[in-house]
């Protein structure tokens, strides 16, 4: 067998490998919240289940362990963490016990942490905006020419290699 013929497989493969295929965008960032928690004024029992929700989906939830207070600010702290899609960032994030929302509601920002103190008030519910201020979290601006020059620099080193080697 010729070695052009040996060769003529890799330099397939090495073409093949530089030209860009799409991939599937990752999930964002999960949103994580801590804070004191109040019922009618008084702290929450432990084991006091939070529900996040955006959109009447529920996105997150935790259990708290301590009273009056959920999750934690330390590095190995439990949060309530919300996982959302990448179309949810900048929905507003709803909070639940049982049938009952907290006055407090905040915009989804994929990557934050937020210290939200939530209270539990009869008839009050998500009428505090306690959003951060959004951090833009769309696609940075990248020149396109490297992407679309690789295919053909791949091309090039495999016909530099194999004139280099006197093939043709």
């Amino acid at each position: 067998m010729s070695s052009v013929a040996l060769r003529l497989p890799l330099v397939l493969f090495a073409l093949l490998f530089c030209i860009a295929i799409p991939v599937s965008a990752l999930p964002p960032l999960p949103y994580e919240l801590y804070g004191v928690i109040t019922i009618d004024g008084n702290p929450a029992p432990a084991g006091t289940q939070i529900v996040a929700k955006i959109n009447e989906q529920i996105v997150g939830e935790l259990y708290t362990e301590s009273e009056g207070e959920y999750g934690g600010s330390g590095t190995f702290e439990s949060r309530l963490v919300v996982n959302a899609e990448e179309t949810d960032i900048g929905e507003y994030i709803t909070f639940w016990i049982g049938d009952r929302q907290a006055a407090q509601k905040t915009t989804m920002q994929a990557g934050m942490s937020q210290n939200l103190d939530l209270t539990f008030i009869e008839g009050e519910g998500g009428t505090i905006d306690a959003s951060l201020p959004i951090v833009p979290t769309g696609p940075v601006e990248t020149p396109q020419a490297p992407l679309m020059a690789a295919p053909l620099l791949g091309l090039l080193a495999g016909i530099f290699l194999m004139r280099r080697k006197n093939v043709f």
